[in-house]
């Protein structure tokens, strides 16, 4: 078993809530201030597929609560932290400029930024993966063998 920094403060819960606004300032919490804790959740929810990966481990991901709500849970957190920072931005550079903001321009670009940039990363993501995997795969097998 890994070990895990001590924390004071509240529990961990068993599995996170996608309906709790709590957990998702939780969540970024722990995302941003204690990655630890993070890995704590997930290995205290399954200690084998804490240490897996690939698809297999997706899809075992899936079928545990914890690992599932956490996975709802984060197109959801990202999208609410890029809209915050966009709005920040409109609103410091309108300060700057003495101009009114446009905000439904601004709430079109943070929707359209955020999913051209999720869509874009994950097929970056499957693709690269999956290429680097065979190339790497078989140039290791071939030069092992």
């Amino acid at each position: 078993m890994p070990t895990f920094p001590s924390y004071h403060g509240p529990p961990l819960p068993e599995r996170l809530d996608p309906r709790n606004p709590r957990h998702y300032l939780m969540l970024a919490d722990w995302i941003f201030f204690k990655p630890s804790r993070l890995k704590q959740y997930l290995y205290r929810a399954d200690p084998d597929l804490y240490f897996r990966s690939g698809k297999q481990a997706l899809k075992e991901a899936w079928r545990r609560p914890a690992y599932r709500s956490l996975l709802l849970m984060m197109p959801i957190l990202i999208f609410f932290l890029a809209s915050a920072i966009a709005v920040g931005v409109a609103w410091v550079v309108s300060a700057a400029r003495g101009t009114p903001v446009d905000w439904s321009g601004v709430a079109l670009g943070a929707a359209v930024g955020v999913a051209v940039g999720v869509a874009v990363g994950v097929a970056e993501g499957v693709a690269l993966g999956v290429a680097l995997g065979v190339a790497f795969g078989v140039a290791l097998g071939v030069g092992g063998g």
